[in-house]
């Protein structure tokens, strides 16, 4: 949902019509996709844990961290230009916005293995960071098939009652006009 709300953020035109609002959506759908898998993309770590037959061995680790999401954003954003021949702010804030904000979300999430939180500022420091009120529960994994668990449904639940406000909130301020009333 964080993805949506960051993608609907920076694409939606602000004053946009609240019966604009789907045709809108649809027709761009890569953009919503690209969105939400910007995201998810610190989760990559999980590539190798099921390969080694532990989904966690390598969750947190580097891709967690300051440094991967300025490497990896930066490397995007140039193969976006060199495929484009341009980039604007709005990209680049995008991007990043989305990298970063699963790192926020991780490090307000209960983590069931030591160490706890994420490794923030790797390589410089090997000290995990997570935030001291934490409103996400972890998900239930070993490995790929527990996360299909039915515990982990409530997971989910909390986080859509979380992020789903966000969400409604972003679409809120894009449908309204410049004197603040809903279009």
């Amino acid at each position: 949902m964080v993805g949506l709300a960051v993608t609907a953020w920076a694409w939606l035109p602000s004053g946009i019509r609240s019966r604009d609002l789907v045709s809108e959506v649809l027709r761009r759908p890569g953009l919503w996709v690209a969105g939400i898998l910007l995201a998810s993309l610190p989760d990559l770590d999980y590539l190798p844990g099921i390969l080694a037959g532990d989904l966690n061995a390598y969750h947190h680790l580097a891709t967690h961290s300051i440094l991967w999401i300025a490497t990896t954003g930066s490397g995007l954003l140039l193969l976006a230009w060199a495929i484009t021949n341009r980039i604007s702010l709005r990209v680049i804030l995008w991007v990043m916005t989305l990298l970063a904000s699963h790192l926020v979300i991780d490090m307000l999430t209960v983590d069931g293995r030591p160490p706890l939180g994420i490794p923030l500022v790797w390589p410089w420091s090997g000290e995990s960071f997570q935030f001291p009120v934490l409103i996400f529960e972890g998900f239930q994994k070993k490995n790929w098939y527990d996360i299909w668990q039915w515990a982990n449904l409530h997971v989910l639940g909390v986080e859509l009652l979380w992020t789903l406000p966000v969400l409604v909130a972003t679409l809120t301020i894009k449908t309204c006009n410049r004197k603040g009333e809903l279009t």
